[in-house]
C-alpha cells in the first residue's frame, strides 16, 4: 500500500465522454472524515461518540488519458475506492477484478498497487449522476491492453 498523504487540491476538468486507453499513473492513499458514518437522532456519530465523523482510508486511483485537453494537457481520470478487497459490493473489489482478471482473490488481498503503477487499461468513459444528481465521469469497465514484448 502507499503511504498516506493529504488530499490534493487542484483545479481539475471532468473527463469527457468517450472511449480511452488510460494508463495508472499513481494510487495516493488518503484519509478523511467519513461523511456517510452513521449518526443517531442528535446528530451524534456512533464511531466517535461525538460530532465529529469518524476518519476512513481511501485509495485515489489517478490515470492519464491518450488524449489531450484542448490546452494540449493529457485527460485524467481519478476514481476513489476504499482500502479492503473482497466484498462483492465494495468498489476497490470491481476495480481489482477488471485490472487483474488473472489474478487469485490472495493476490488481489495483498496488492502492491504500485505493482499496476504504468499499466494501461481500455475503457469506456459516461456520465453517471451522482447522489446529488450531478453528472460525473465514469469509467463503465476496464480491460487491460496486453503490452507487446520489445
Amino acid at each position: 500500500m502507499p503511504k498516506i498523504q493529504p488530499a490534493e487540491q487542484r483545479a481539475r476538468h471532468p473527463i469527457p465522454p468517450g472511449d480511452y486507453t488510460l494508463m495508472l499513473d499513481e494510487v495516493k492513499l488518503i484519509e478523511q472524515p467519513n461523511r456517510f458514518a452513521e449518526k443517531d437522532d442528535k446528530g451524534i456519530y456512533k464511531a466517535t461518540g461525538t460530532t465529529e465523523p469518524p476518519i476512513r482510508p481511501q485509495l485515489v486511483w489517478q490515470f492519464i488519458a491518450d488524449k489531450n485537453d484542448p490546452e494540449g494537457d493529457p485527460l485524467e481520470y481519478s476514481m476513489w475506492t476504499g482500502v479492503s478487497y473482497g466484498n462483492e459490493r465494495a468498489k476497490l473489489t470491481d476495480l481489482l477484478d477488471q485490472l487483474l482478471p488473472e489474478a487469485d482473490e490472495e493476490m488481489k488481498s495483498n496488492l502492491e498497487t504500485d505493482t499496476l503503477v504504468g499499466r494501461r487499461f481500455k475503457t469506456k468513459i459516461m456520465l453517471v449522476k451522482n447522489a446529488s444528481g450531478e453528472p460525473r465521469p465514469r469509467a463503465m469497465f476496464f480491460e487491460p491492453v496486453k503490452e507487446l514484448p520489445i
